[in-house]
């Protein structure tokens, strides 16, 4: 069949389209007779497309308001996009016209994985507002933000532990501690390893974000044709990504959630995010309300995970380049909280310069340059130029925090700048806060979090550690990637010196061989602690988790405080070692406060030896008194070390061993000790090097030149340990502790049976089995 169409019908179609374009181009300049903001000539139908940069974007944009001005227009494929780079633009605009500017753009590859829950990514409107609403009423109140600090506190003590034990890798170490912080305050769920499945979980959703929000998937849309593609052209493979990307969004919306859900139904909820809004709103199951509550839950680890980790790769740059921020900021620590524990949020108003630095970190480089795009809803016009409806707008973080009006030198790192000239801070004017975490009613709403974890990193850190160049060594470069910051020549797999000071004076230091720490916090005065390793607590912080005795749906119940009489430093110890909060000690939770010098821990047998003295109610877990009582035998020990080796070689011959054990009361024989030495003989020529239990005392400062073993990657920066002493004393070798121990419980055993202490005894053979088959 044929199809003919005639002349007169095909020049009425032309004439039309031209009347269109004619008055539509009428119509357009009569209602913009304004001129777009200038920018870059583009080239013809694509515009700017090729002039993006794939890095560090943000310099280029930089570089165009530098040209053009502080409002830049690009025109790619027909789309307009509007660049701010001044804090004045971003502020008249994005804050002070949020009603049009608050929208975000389509990003396609969001939808199609399923991303329409997320209030991140969702239209400016009132589902946003209400979602908006219900996160802030935990994550941005002064209220809701302390419930968060003990998970602060127990999270960056195992930082510091595992930065200590292994320094080559820090960037890990960081990356866990992010994750854990996120998790526990969002789930009330704590992790331990980076392999744990809802760390792996949300990193591979944080991943997928990160190609859904890179400019391409949204500019030209290539994930409506990849739906599409034939199975012979890779289809098949396509569509089963799509599919893991959508099933492991799923998974981060329900898993966690349920596992919070399902212990506060259970009574052993540790407050969260999750677990106090489903207490407080007691939504029905199923309910939209509940949904909302899951919905906001998900997007946490997105708000946060990696501001904490960048922030805190940002920081070690910057005090690895400039000693003597680090130096000043220790010597603030030092004089406001002293050196019988670690600074916490309670020190927040009267560390002024560690308060300085973390700010400086945030402008010096920003985790997120040039944040998330906003869109604008309605025509306006701006400084003379016309601003188009559904235009993309971008604030330029980087270029506004490197404003040289804004502030003075801004490619140096100087904390100072947010100090009077008395040293107390002002922030008001120049606070980078304002800019970092976005702008107008998008702003990050994890802002609060990523702070107060940036400022406890800063000072906890600088209370342990310092980090310098090895001598000779070139400065490490930044360079910047795709969004984020890559310290490339900032080692975290290195040899690291680690260091104890104890001042003497200011100018004056002590030196000797020490190697130990410990993370977490001990029960506050009056409540119980959280955690696995052993600070005292600050004055004034919070006595732990409470709010809600056990039973169905109440939180569950912390340790109520030390016994009568106990020794409060004593306490914070032992629940720093109870890190399942049971109020009881077990073989695996004591076996992880024992190392050895080479920093492994003490065998399973002799914790279970050690164990087996003090259990004295055959429970099979330690209670507070039986740990007075393991610790007071540690100590007794350590002390009588100590004294018996004469010679100070670090080492225990036989006289002094001899002697060490008659001081306790265990008057063997030169044949029996020869025996001891050749049944336990790895302990003679061990050294008595600290500490026993790897958990910290603020006692005293101490400084050490302990040299980590680990080489497995070559470093240019020194990180040294500066900090609070170990709990532990000296060093004693398993094979010597087992020796005690059998000593210890044989001597026992024949004592009972001597009941008129003549030193002799007489048994029959069902005794002697039963006090043989009784020993450890």
């Amino acid at each position: 069949m044929t199809f003919m169409i005639s002349e007169h019908i095909t020049l009425a179609i032309c004439a039309g389209i031209a009347a269109s374009l004619v008055l539509g181009t009428w119509t357009w300049k009569k209602s913009n007779a304004l001129p777009l903001p200038p920018g870059p000539r583009g080239l013809p139908f694509l515009g700017n497309l090729f002039d993006i940069p794939r890095k560090a974007a943000w310099k280029t944009f930089a570089e165009w308001g530098n040209a053009y001005g502080d409002v830049v227009h690009l025109n790619v494929l027909g789309r307009s996009i509007i660049l701010l780079n001044s804090a004045e633009a971003t502020s008249d605009l994005l804050e002070g016209r949020f009603a049009i500017y608050s929208d975000r753009p389509y990003f396609p590859l969001m939808e199609i994985v399923g991303h329409q829950w997320n209030f991140g990514f969702m239209p400016y409107g009132k589902q946003w507002r209400a979602l908006r609403r219900l996160f802030n009423s935990k994550y941005g109140t002064s209220q809701g933000l302390r419930m968060f600090y003990d998970s602060h506190r127990v999270t960056m003590g195992k930082l510091l532990l595992s930065t200590l034990q292994d320094p080559d890798a820090f960037t890990e170490h960081l990356r866990l501690r992010s994750g854990q912080l996120i998790i526990d305050v969002t789930y009330g769920i704590m992790i331990e390893s980076v392999e744990d499945p809802l760390l792996k979980c949300a990193e591979a959703v944080m991943d997928t974000t990160s190609v859904a929000l890179s400019p391409p998937m949204w500019l030209m849309n290539p994930s409506a044709i990849m739906q599409f593609i034939p199975k012979w052209l890779g289809g098949s493979a396509v569509s089963l990504q799509l599919q893991r990307w959508r099933a492991d969004l799923e998974e981060l919306r329900n898993g966690a959630f349920s596992i919070s859900k399902e212990r506060l139904k259970e009574g052993t909820a540790r407050p969260s995010y999750a677990a106090s809004l489903l207490q407080e709103l007691a939504p029905a199951d199923g309910s939209e309300e509940e949904g909302m509550i899951r919905d906001t839950a998900a997007l946490a680890y997105g708000a946060a995970f990696e501001t904490i980790i960048i922030s805190g790769e940002v920081f070690l740059l910057a005090i690895t380049l400039h000693p003597d921020v680090q130096l000043r900021a220790q010597e603030e620590i030092d004089r406001v909280v002293g050196s019988h524990r670690l600074p916490d949020f309670s020190d927040r108003e009267r560390l002024p310069y560690v308060t300085a630095i973390m700010k400086e970190v945030l402008r010096w480089h920003p985790p997120a340059p040039t944040g998330i795009p906003h869109l604008v809803n309605e025509d306006n016009s701006y400084k003379g130029y016309h601003i188009p409806r559904g235009s993309i707008v971008m604030g330029n973080i980087w270029a506004i925090t490197h404003d040289p009006l804004k502030y003075s030198d801004p490619s140096a790192f100087k904390p100072e700048r947010y100090l009077r000239e008395d040293g107390t801070f002002d922030c008001i004017k120049n606070d980078p806060s304002r800019y970092v975490f976005g702008f107008g009613r998008r702003i990050c709403p994890g802002k609060a979090l990523a702070e107060d974890s940036t400022w406890l990193t800063v000072a906890q850190f600088l209370a342990v550690f310092s980090v310098s160049l090895p001598e000779g060594s070139p400065p490490p470069q930044v360079e910047f990637v795709s969004g984020a910051i890559s310290l490339q020549a900032v080692p975290h797999r290195c040899t690291s010196f680690i260091s104890y000071y104890h001042h003497k004076t200011s100018s004056s230091r002590t030196t000797y061989k020490q190697q130990g720490y410990g993370g977490g916090y001990g029960g506050a005065s009056g409540g119980g602690g959280y955690g696995g390793g052993g600070y005292a607590p600050p004055p004034g912080a919070p006595g732990g988790y409470g709010g809600g005795g056990p039973g169905p749906g109440g939180f569950a119940p912390m340790p109520s405080g030390p016994p009568h009489g106990a020794d409060p430093q004593l306490w914070s110890w032992f629940t720093a070692v109870d890190t399942d909060r049971s109020g009881h000690i077990t073989v695996h939770e004591l076996q992880k406060a024992l190392i050895n010098g080479d920093w492994t821990p003490f065998d399973l047998d002799t914790v279970k030896l050690l164990m087996t003295i003090f259990d004295t109610d055959r429970s099979g877990t330690i209670g507070f008194n039986e740990f007075a009582g393991l610790w007071k035998y540690i100590k007794d020990w350590q002390n009588v070390y100590r004294h018996f080796d004469r010679d100070r070689s670090g080492s225990i011959d036989t006289n002094e061993l001899h002697e060490a054990l008659r001081q306790f009361g265990y008057n063997l024989s030169p044949q029996l000790i020869q025996l001891v030495e050749r049944k336990y003989g790895e302990f003679r020529d061990c050294p008595l090097t600290p500490s026993l239990l790897l958990l910290l005392s603020p006692a005293r400062h101490r400084e050490v030149a302990h040299k980590s073993t680990r080489r497995r990657g070559r470093c240019s920066e020194r990180l040294r340990a500066r900090g609070r002493s170990t709990l532990g004393g000296d060093h004693v070798r398993p094979a010597l502790v087992r020796a005690c121990v059998v000593i210890k419980q044989v001597t026992e055993s024949f004592q009972r049976l001597d009941t008129d202490r003549d030193g002799w005894v007489q048994i029959n053979y069902e005794q002697f089995m039963h006090t043989v088959l009784s020993l450890p």
